[in-house]
């Protein structure tokens, strides 16, 4: 069971999970407990689950953001909201609404005990009831790509006022479908209140945009890319990862892009967007291990003395 725990500027969370982990190793010998910055946890998640039982993470409230709500969603079974920032708390429920996760205010009279044993009593049986409670949300919550939002399409490496794409932008909305045009932001990415209504965002980033960093936090929102020529090389370097993500891309050839005359060839595109709109519709948030998650270093005990490591 993951658990957060959440304060203004992560110093007192940290001093509770500390506490209430050290109380539960050292007086439960049915479970086992760790904790850490949540950071860390989320790069080491697969490890610290596989070697604990209860795993606490600290940090602000804050750092819970539209752009990682997936991860928090994912990996986390409870968040707990400290007293200090209890003003936070329905903006995260918002946030995770989508998700099984379980967003509650922990009571001020467990957190305001820096005293591990009695927090741990008074905390023990809300974690049972709400471990129940995220397991029935879990069977009732199967976001989609396409739950909250219309398509959105990023132009990788391709400028605004390409003629090429001003005319597929014209194209499409000549079609009825309403575009919004914006540079890339990752805070606007997963903005859900956009300065005006749109049927597809054309976002435009340039190649250094698709980092091993930002990329899965991208591949969530975005249902397919567009790329100019110029990005053909990342597109191959990516392209596995963009495959594991269910992502359709468009690679523009050359005399498509370049056409100073703007004659993309529409039909393509149009059958491309249509490819977006299916997939979108049937595409469930997706996390790529390879990309996600790192391993967690063994754990060193003591045994007799001596040093030894859990394999």
């Amino acid at each position: 069971m993951f658990i957060f725990v959440g304060c203004a500027g992560g110093g007192t969370s940290s001093m509770f999970c500390q506490k209430i982990v050290k109380e539960i190793n050292g007086t439960d010998s049915n479970l086992t407990a760790a904790f850490d910055h949540f950071e860390t946890i989320m790069k080491k998640q697969r490890g610290y689950g596989e070697a604990y039982d209860l795993v606490f993470a600290y940090g602000s409230m804050d750092a819970l953001k539209g752009y990682n709500a997936f991860e928090f969603g994912k990996l986390f079974d409870v968040v707990l909201v400290a007293p200090q920032v209890r003003y936070l708390l329905p903006e995260k429920q918002q946030l995770l609404r989508n998700y099984p996760t379980i967003v509650r205010e922990i009571a001020p009279q467990v957190f305001g005990y820096m005293d591990g044993a009695k927090a741990y009593r008074l905390l023990l049986d809300d974690l049972i009831a709400l471990d129940d409670e995220r397991a029935y949300r879990s069977s009732i919550l199967d976001p989609t790509k396409a739950a909250d939002k219309n398509l959105e399409i990023f132009v990788l490496a391709g400028e605004r006022n390409n003629s090429a794409l001003m005319r597929l932008r014209e194209h499409w909305q000549q079609m009825g479908l309403r575009i919004l045009q914006q540079a890339y932001q990752l805070e606007t990415l997963y903005d859900f209140e956009p300065e005006a209504d749109f049927d597809i965002r054309l976002i435009f980033g340039a190649s250094d945009a698709f980092s091993k960093v930002d990329l899965p936090k991208i591949a969530r929102r975005i249902d397919g890319v567009i790329a100019a020529p110029i990005a053909k090389g990342k597109i191959k370097q990516v392209s596995s990862w963009l495959k594991e993500y269910q992502i359709p891309v468009y690679q523009m050839a050359d005399e498509e892009y370049y056409d100073l005359r703007g004659q993309a060839d529409l039909g393509l595109l149009d059958n491309f967007l249509t490819t977006v709109a299916v997939a979108s519709e049937f595409t469930t948030e997706i996390a790529v291990a390879d990309l996600e998650v790192e391993k967690l270093k063994p754990r060193k005990k003591i045994l007799f003395g001596l040093i030894s490591w859990d394999s």
